[in-house]
């Protein structure tokens, strides 16, 4: 006679569980492994780089930019035109033009300007309220 239908199911959820289980703890290891590596590389860098007269590269990536920051330096690039400008104005003003993170970050501080009304638009330029 063949199982029925949810036992089948059963079965294979708890094998699916277990495997994933299996996998977290070969992931916990590995992370210990890899942290004990760096641990030991981190002398060793010391050391060359002492020799060589050379600064330590960080590897902590770079911090951001407070909150808002973006939107608060497209605002006073606005507040000094009083004719308004485009968003090309915009990223040669500071300096962005060409960068697709600081033109994407732009055009969303320039969105949410508008929806917060700190800023119009007219004739696709913007203008300080």
């Amino acid at each position: 006679m063949s199982e029925p239908l949810t036992t089948i199911i059963d079965k294979e959820r708890e094998r699916l569980r277990k495997a994933l289980a299996d996998l977290r703890a070969k992931q916990k290891e590995l992370e210990a492994q890899r942290a004990t590596i760096e641990t030991e590389l981190d002398p060793l860098d010391a050391y060359e780089a002492a020799r060589s007269g050379k600064t330590r590269k960080s590897r902590k990536p770079a911090s951001r930019a407070p909150r808002g920051s973006r939107q608060q330096s497209v605002l006073a690039v606005i507040t000094k035109s009083k004719k308004g400008m485009t968003r090309g104005d915009i990223l040669q003003a500071m300096g962005l033009k060409g960068n697709e993170a600081g033109e994407r970050a732009v055009s969303n501080a320039l969105t949410l300007l508008k929806k917060t009304k700190r800023v119009t638009s007219k004739d696709r330029k913007y203008l300080a309220v």
